[in-house]
């Protein structure tokens, strides 16, 4: 069986509803009988309408951070001029941290980053910088 028609037999089994009185009638394990699909619901459309505004704030916060890493990449390649450094160095980093806030982490000591005051979020941050620095050096 080819992909196309395997995915068109999954598709089209979540196509079609059931008619569950029918088959709770017949007392037997019967294969389901197809009926024609129901109109959709103010409130199935309303729910539709908000899943559609929560899919378009993620694409939107897929974008801005897709931004954010090409910048921090850009702005790292100016520094360093090093492209395997700098493509090390945002994709092991994650998210949440700028490339000038990799560059703090690793040029500070922790007493000038007041470390022990700072909250587990932020000094997983430093910790995830100095690590990027440190596996992205030892690549070069």
């Amino acid at each position: 069986m080819t992909r196309p028609t395997l995915y068109f037999l999954v598709l089209a089994s979540f196509a079609i509803s059931v008619d569950a009185d029918s088959t709770e009638e017949m007392g037997e394990r019967a294969s389901p009988t197809p009926t024609k699909l129901k109109p959709l619901t103010r409130e199935m459309i309303d729910e539709l309408e908000r899943l559609r505004g929560a899919i378009e704030a993620v694409d939107d916060m897929k974008r801005g951070l897709d931004t954010s890493q090409r910048v921090r990449f850009a702005t790292c390649l100016k520094a360093f001029g090093h492209s395997v450094f700098c493509k090390c160095v945002n994709e092991t980093m994650g998210i949440g941290l700028s490339f000038d806030g990799y560059f703090i982490a690793n040029t500070r000591t922790d007493q000038e980053l007041n470390l022990g005051a700072l909250e587990k979020d932020e000094r997983d941050l430093i910790e995830n910088a100095r690590n990027a620095r440190e596996t992205c050096v030892t690549k070069l």
